[in-house]
């Protein structure tokens, strides 16, 4: 169990954390450069956090399970580095991910249903399939270069969707 801990600036690079209980945990400043997180993450405070290349998307290995992925309803990640991270079936439901880098991530069928992402990156990022109902897409850039955006569910805000 990690509630309520503070990892604010810890070296977390190609950890692997699986399945643990996070409860308004802290990682401000959190070095998680090719880290594997799978689990439920609640409030987690992750901004400002290096995620560069993480693996956050979908466990396919351990599906007898259940179906084990990133969940964080109404994390905080402004700022953070998710540059070539694996995002895909992720929760970020109600996430702050304003100013967030999220160049060349893989959000497949991710879940950003009101999630703010005022100022985000989404360079080449690949939101095929993903539910942006309701979210702030507020001077998001590369959006032009956003793969499967064709393809989402639910009506984004600013985002220049009819």
């Amino acid at each position: 169990r990690l509630e309520k801990a503070n990892l604010s600036g810890a070296n977390l690079t190609e950890a692997t954390i699986f399945q643990a209980i996070f409860g308004e945990t802290v990682f401000k400043g959190a070095n998680l450069t090719r880290a594997r997180v799978i689990g439920t993450l609640g409030g987690v405070d992750m901004s400002g956090a290096t995620i560069k290349y993480g693996q956050f998307g979908l466990d396919v290995g351990n599906q007898p399970m259940g179906q084990m992925k990133f969940d964080s309803v109404g994390g905080k990640f402004y700022k953070a580095n998710f540059e070539g991270a694996d995002l895909n079936i992720a929760s970020f439901l109600f996430g702050d991910l304003r100013e967030a880098n999220l160049k060349n991530t893989n959000m497949y069928r991710a879940d950003l249903s009101q999630a703010d992402l005022t100022g985000a990156d989404l360079t080449n990022a690949d939101l095929t399939d993903a539910n942006v109902d309701g979210a702030i897409f507020t001077n998001v850039k590369g959006l032009s270069t956003v793969k499967g955006f064709s393809s989402v569910k639910g009506k984004c805000r600013d985002c220049g969707m009819p």
